[in-house]
């Protein structure tokens, strides 16, 4: 199924390069913290950190990437 799926295409730049959002900027630090905690703890981790914004065109490329890890884990592989 997850192969079906057309990949979506890259969201464009959210924002110019001389704009900082200070909801994202919060939002990466917390979750690079969560991560390094988590790792430190020896839980398995992936992360894929890159500029962008908690809206659906970023949503769509996340989806798509951890499907198969998804359906994987659900069909206890």
């Amino acid at each position: 199924m997850a192969e079906q799926l057309a990949r979506p295409p890259e969201p464009p730049a959210p924002f110019p390069e001389d704009a900082i959002s200070p909801t994202e900027t919060l939002m990466e630090r917390e979750n690079r913290a969560l991560a390094d905690r988590l790792s430190a703890l020896g839980a398995p981790v992936t992360t894929h950190f890159y500029a962008g914004t908690h809206s659906p065109p970023y949503w769509a490329r996340e989806f798509h990437r951890s499907l198969p890890m998804l359906l994987e884990a659900l069909r206890g592989t």
